[in-house]
């Protein structure tokens, strides 16, 4: 058995409720939240006894939070619509920075810290070995070095468990998770087999997924990360905010949208990763604004035909400068109106629109024409700001950015824009960042 240890539940559980809530009503959310710690108190008893100081107990009480919350549901709570739970809670900004605060997988010394760490948990079954016989058994499959890590399970608690307790229908989503949290940590996992999957055994081979360990790695996201802290005195109040690249920035960005710099750089990572790396096609980017955000891309995707539109002067004229002294030939310029865009019937193979389309005065237009001048199968991504998600957020925009005619109302709530795009776009995905949507859709 396990002995009862609140912090779980009460880290995780609120989480998966809000979550549940969200996605399917106060009614489930309750019922599964509700009925759960009782049941995760007997989960801990009838567990097997692997050591309360065991390192690897943390993924027994992790996990029994999610099995006791899809047990109390009483199958209103499917694997899959546990699948998608347990989604949005990695795409919660607090897990996905706990996570990625872990280290980079592509740095040699990240990655020998993760080899020894998987190491000393092996030890410690040596060390214990009454316990050993029910604890995760490691084989490591190759000598310890910088660049990866390869090992494989014969035994597995929470299999065992599952087996018993009829829960091998949501033995797998746990298995995901595996792939989740070394993605965050900038790793991948590749495995061919698993317990829960009826398998001899669970293989993990981590690598960095930059495809380099060691020495200087320059990655888009690294030089996009390094144009924008480049900014310095030279950056504009606009840019310093878009950002994050000045203190003034900072403070405004938080005071405004809530957001510091890392959920800044991760909102905009979002949006922009409909964009693949080594992209050579077309891509039209409306509105371009001044820049800031998107040159550092266009950096790193010399063989990209690129057009940016704007319809104010004064912003397209920065936008252009910046280009000309980063060299950026491949990258051309067309002032004109997102609602009456100047191009054939799918001209690009990507459409890309940064905080524009809450300003659009005619948003309807808007969508029409960049669903038209798009390839089938070409990609929209983006991001904009959505009302409904933070109050102080919200009344910022109403009572400074409308006045100013920064911002056009109506807005999209974050439902009402999933549900819009699904009616356009034949594949849809859309996240939230306090209140930015960033979306990535396939036409």
């Amino acid at each position: 058995m396990l002995v009862y240890v609140s912090r779980y539940f009460n880290i995780i559980a609120p989480l998966l409720r809000r979550i549940i809530r969200k996605r399917y009503g106060y009614e489930l959310a309750a019922k599964a939240y509700n009925g759960a710690r009782p049941i995760y108190r007997q989960m801990l008893a009838d567990f097997p006894s692997i050591g309360a100081d065991n390192p690897m107990a943390d993924n027994a009480y992790e996990s029994l939070v999610f099995f006791a919350m899809y047990r109390a549901a009483a199958g209103e709570l499917t694997p899959d619509m546990l699948r998608a739970v347990v989604g949005d809670l990695f795409d919660l900004p607090v897990v996905k920075g706990a996570i990625g605060l872990s280290g980079d997988l592509n740095r040699a010394a990240d990655m020998r810290h993760m080899n020894e760490l998987l190491r000393s948990r092996a030890r410690w079954a040596d060390e214990h070995p009454d316990e050993a016989p029910y604890s995760w058994d490691f084989n490591f499959g190759d000598s310890e070095d910088d660049t990866r890590v390869c090992y494989h399970f014969t035994r597995c608690p929470l299999n065992d468990f599952c087996r018993e307790q009829d829960l091998l229908d949501v033995l797998p989503v746990m298995c995901e998770i595996d792939h989740v949290t070394v993605r965050l940590a900038h790793g991948r996992l590749t495995r061919e087999h698993t317990l829960a999957q009826g398998g001899a055994f669970c293989d993990y081979l981590i690598e960095g997924d930059r495809g380099t360990v060691g020495g200087e790695v320059h990655t888009r996201e690294d030089a996009i990360k390094g144009a924008y802290k480049a900014l310095g005195d030279s950056a504009t109040v606009y840019d310093a905010m878009m950002t994050c690249g000045t203190p003034l920035g900072v403070a405004m960005s938080w005071v405004v949208w809530l957001i510091g710099p890392r959920e800044n750089a991760a909102y905009l990572e979002a949006a922009m990763s409909g964009v693949p790396e080594g992209f050579s096609g077309s891509l039209l980017e409306v509105p371009v604004g001044t820049g800031v955000l998107t040159m550092p891309l266009y950096r790193t995707l010399p063989e990209a035909q690129v057009t940016c539109l704007d319809y104010s002067p004064d912003m397209m004229a920065a936008a252009r400068e910046r280009a000309e002294r980063d060299g950026l030939s491949n990258v051309s310029f067309v002032q004109g109106d997102v609602g009456a865009l100047p191009f054939d019937d799918g001209s690009f193979d990507i459409v890309m629109s940064l905080n524009g389309f809450h300003a659009f005065p005619d948003k309807e237009a808007a969508y029409a024409e960049t669903l038209r001048v798009l390839k089938p199968g070409g990609t929209f991504c983006g991001c904009f700001y959505v009302q409904g998600e933070i109050a102080l957020t919200d009344g910022w925009i109403r009572r400074f950015h409308e006045p100013r005619g920064f911002f056009t109302p109506p807005y999209e709530t974050a439902a009402s824009l999933e549900e819009r795009l699904r009616g356009m776009y034949s594949q849809v995905h859309v996240e939230t960042h306090k209140s930015m949507a960033c979306f990535v859709c396939v036409k």
